[in-house]
């Protein structure tokens, strides 16, 4: 009786999507880093690597059809240079450009990383593709990206990022009267208007009154271009106006008496 025959059976989606998590998971981080295996698996996330460089937390992602990356920031930095309609920030260059602007732990994968962060993909044309054959990709003249290349750009975007904060700090000490950031606003007792139940940072109020019954409330949308308030006193008294740096905020407060504290 001859040899039998062996045939080898093609596994199934579900078993080479579990091979594939099971293959990343497995590879252990060398030098606080993984390898990146590119594949095509829905809501995939595996850190590739995270550390500090200058003392600022990156952290690299797989995320299957392309890697990401990622820089933990200040929420004062976002305030001040976030251009909002169009999420970029003056001063930071990276691949293709920032895809990213928020809260880290709302990204697959960082769900550890409570800090506002600024990141971006390498999942654009040209780019290599986990849903595309590696024939494919060749002949598109797509580029593999490598752990190692994604941290040389964290750290690019890092020194961009600390350079940035190294000028505001020049100008600080040029002017005293820095622009009005909710970072400002929370010091001096002032809470968002949709409280805990929402992440908004642009929209805060801050009320108080008197024992003879009289209320006031004051309401700042740093949304707004020239960051505007809205100021009410009972009994029916309203002012509006645009507050752009922390010297307008005192002066209003000054002005209308309210017991707002500057430390």
């Amino acid at each position: 009786m001859g040899a039998e025959m062996f045939i080898p059976q093609m596994m199934s989606r579900n078993e080479e999507i579990i091979r594939l998590i099971k293959e990343n998971k497995k590879k252990k981080m060398v030098g606080n880093k993984k390898e990146i295996v590119y594949n095509n698996i829905d809501r995939f996330a595996v850190i590739v690597a995270t550390d500090q460089y200058r003392g600022v937390t990156y952290v690299c992602l797989n995320c299957g059809i392309h890697p990401a990356a990622y820089v933990m920031c200040t929420q004062e930095f976002l305030d001040k240079h976030l251009d909002k309609e169009y999420e970029t920030i003056d001063g930071i260059h990276v691949h293709n450009g920032l895809t990213y602007v928020g809260m880290a732990n709302k990204i697959l994968g960082l769900e550890d990383f409570d800090s506002p962060c600024f990141g971006w993909d390498y999942g654009h044309a040209g780019d290599w593709a986990g849903y595309m054959s590696e024939e494919d990709n060749i002949k598109f003249g797509n580029r593999k990206y490598t752990t190692e290349m994604l941290i040389n750009d964290c750290k690019s975007a890092i020194d961009q990022y600390l350079s940035i904060l190294e000028k505001d700090e020049e100008n600080k000490k040029k002017d005293p009267n820095p622009v009005l950031t909710s970072e400002l606003l929370k010091k001096f007792g002032f809470k968002s208007i949709f409280g805990d139940v929402s992440n908004d940072e642009d929209a805060f109020q801050l009320s108080g009154g008197d024992d003879n019954g009289n209320r006031w409330k004051i309401f700042i949308d740093l949304h707004t271009p020239g960051k505007s308030y809205v100021l009410t006193q009972s009994p029916r008294q309203k002012y509006e106006g645009v507050i752009k740096t922390l010297d307008d905020f005192k002066s209003i407060i000054n002005l209308f008496k309210l017991p707002v504290k500057f430390e």
